[in-house]
């Protein structure tokens, strides 16, 4: 078992609420090697828009988690504009 498998939340009591709104599922390929990033390679979902996309690198996976998360951000401040006051 390795050191990080043992780690458990309660060793980080002051961990922020995991929320939803940031939370992904990452499925990756099996074949390859897997430790090149450059052959880094699977499927992405965000789990509260369900909005999804395939990836081949780590570059297009970080994009999409940014772009979602940007996405997000713009439509909450959106949100609060809109609400009177």
């Amino acid at each position: 078992m390795s050191n990080a498998s043992r780690i458990s939340r309660s060793t980080f009591p002051e961990s922020p609420t995991l929320l939803p709104d940031r939370a992904f599922v990452v499925e990756f390929t099996s074949g390859g090697d897997a430790m090149r990033v450059d052959q880094l390679s699977g499927r992405v979902e965000h789990v509260v828009s369900g909005r999804a996309t395939r990836f081949t690198t780590a570059g297009e996976l970080l994009e999409f988690v940014h772009g979602v998360l940007r996405s997000g951000a713009s439509e909450r401040k959106k949100q609060s504009l809109e609400k009177p006051r």
